[in-house]
Formats: C-alpha cells, sequence, structure tokens
C-alpha cells in the first residue's frame, strides 16, 4: 500500500519522508522503558514480555520527532496472551502524567475494541468495533497523524479515524514506541515517516 485514504484527503507513502527504518537500527536506539517488562529487541523485533507486579509497560525510540508522524510496523501476540497491541507517537516525558500524544490499541479497553486515546487524560477520543485478536497471527498497522487526522489501518482497510482540533503543533517534538498490557506482543518491520497528506482529487 503506498496511498492511504482519510476521507477526504490521502497520504502517500512513497512522497513521504522516511525517517527511520527497523531494518537498518542500533540496539541502543530503544532504550526508554517504562514499567517493569523485559524488552527483547534483536534485529528482527522488539518483543515485550509481561512479568508484573505494573499492569503496562512500553517501550520508547530515544530521538524526539518533531511534526506529524505515520508508523507502518507488524505486530502479533505471543500465545496464550489475546489482547492488546499498543503503540504511542508524538507523546513526551516532561512530566508526570505524561505530556500530549495519542496511544492506539487493538484489543484494549477491557473489552477488545479498537481505538485512539489522547494522552495526558488517558481517555479513548474514538472507538472502533471490538475486535478479537488471534495469538501469533502478524496484523500490519499504519497509524499516526496528519495535520490533527489521527487514523489506524489495520491489514489494508480504515478501521479508526478522527480529527483532532487540539493536535499537538507541528513545532512540537514527541517520542513513538511500543506497550503491552498484561500480554506478550512483538513488533517488528517498522518505518516512520513524515507524511505527505494532500486533498482527494474526485473526478465525476
Amino acid at each position: 500500500m503506498t496511498k492511504i485514504s482519510l476521507i477526504e484527503n490521502e497520504i502517500d507513502l512513497d512522497k513521504s519522508e522516511l525517517l527511520y527504518d527497523f531494518q537498518n537500527f542500533k540496539k541502543d536506539d530503544w532504550d526508554i522503558v517504562r514499567g517493569d517488562s523485559d524488552w527483547i529487541i534483536t534485529d528482527k523485533a522488539i518483543r515485550g514480555i509481561y512479568k508484573g507486579p505494573e499492569l503496562h509497560s512500553q517501550i520508547f525510540f530515544n530521538k524526539a520527532i518533531k511534526g506529524d508522524v505515520v508508523l507502518e510496523f507488524d505486530a502479533k501476540l505471543l500465545a496464550p496472551s489475546e489482547h492488546d497491541i499498543i503503540w504511542l507517537w508524538k507523546t513526551s516525558f516532561e512530566a508526570e502524567p505524561w505530556g500530549e500524544g495519542y496511544l492506539g490499541c487493538l484489543a484494549g479497553w477491557y473489552d477488545d475494541y479498537l481505538g485512539i486515546e489522547k494522552l495526558p487524560d488517558y481517555n479513548a477520543r474514538v472507538l472502533g468495533r471490538t475486535y478479537r485478536l488471534e495469538p501469533e497471527r502478524v496484523y500490519h498497522i499504519i497509524s499516526g497523524t496528519a495535520k490533527g487526522h489521527n487514523f489506524i489501518i489495520l491489514d489494508g482497510e480504515l478501521v479508526c479515524f478522527f480529527t483532532d482540533p487540539a493536535a499537538p503543533s507541528l513545532d512540537k517534538e514527541g517520542y513513538l514506541g511500543f506497550g503491552i498490557y498484561q500480554s506478550d506482543a512483538e513488533y517488528s518491520n517498522l518505518k516512520v515517516y513524515r507524511p505527505n497528506l494532500q486533498p482527494k482529487k474526485f473526478g465525476y
């Protein structure tokens, strides 16, 4: 997929600036860890293993990125986990609770919803349908923010979308990362883009 349809706009990934590609990563690029879980980084993937007692844990890319950002990656739950594939973008750690930003999730919020919440209030701004995940199945996800438009594309389908009138400014730097919530998950093939967003051309 090179073009992402967002209602009246579209993102062309081929024309978007590639900011990061996991295939060319350095292990020490991922060293901001929150929570008490094991994060295993290989040349193939980032794997989060829940060990408690905290309910959740996150790992972050340690270089802040300014402006809009789109993440493209593969994710799977590791059996026997059945819930919560989590990713974050445009967030920060200047204060507790965290600074503004976004969190995307598949099979979360206790009833297997997919959706996006805005930090730091941790309230879901938009929820899609309930979505029961299959352990060990690989899901392809494209998600992020482009000019206030926030979205999740799951296996080629736009499943979640909302426009935030109070989106963080293009001058704001933020961090991206992955999470687990009483679950084990693996994230791989990550690419990070600065999105090229253009209005759709409608012809009749």
